[in-house]
């Protein structure tokens, strides 16, 4: 490779320490012996899995993030006040194993209850449609002016 002007350049390598480490440097981890031998990250302190107040299960009074079981979906204006799980997605962290499922679990639930709801609006227009019919023909069969006047409409007698 050859740099700007000053002739060739080597690249950098992890070898050297130029390289990029693949953990930040504001992380703090520790190194640990994988299943086959390799360096892993080791959570200290959890910083990574959720905690009671996110999962729900007891709803710490002053937190501004609210418990992910009680997220509606929505976003409300307010970023601090989003679940920690969607905090981290809008920062684009990753996501533990633990965070993406209750996140999955819980868009779906959300889905479930849009679709119930879409199914009892429907429902309840049709049975509006139905009750509005029901009327109409009865008002039109029962009162004999107006059926005059609807014929005499569609079929005009000339007279």
């Amino acid at each position: 490779m050859l740099g700007a002007g000053r002739g060739p350049v080597k690249p950098r390598t992890a070898a050297r320490g130029g390289g990029r480490n693949r953990f930040s440097p504001g992380l703090k981890v520790s190194m640990d012996r994988g299943e086959r031998g390799g360096l892993l990250p080791r959570r200290q302190g959890g910083w990574e899995s959720m905690d009671n107040h996110e999962r729900g299960l007891e709803k710490k009074q002053g937190r501004l993030d609210m418990p992910l079981p009680e997220w509606k979906g929505g976003y409300g204006g307010d970023r601090r006040r989003l679940p920690r799980v969607v905090q981290k997605l809008l920062h684009r962290r990753r996501l533990s194993a633990e965070e993406k499922a209750e996140l999955l679990w819980r868009i779906h639930e959300l889905e479930q209850a849009a679709q119930e709801r879409r199914e009892r609006t429907r429902a309840i227009l049709l049975l509006l449609f139905l009750a509005f019919s029901a009327l109409a023909t009865w008002v039109f069969v029962s009162q004999p002016w107006i059926t005059g006047g609807i014929l005499d409409l569609v079929y005009p007698t000339g007279g």
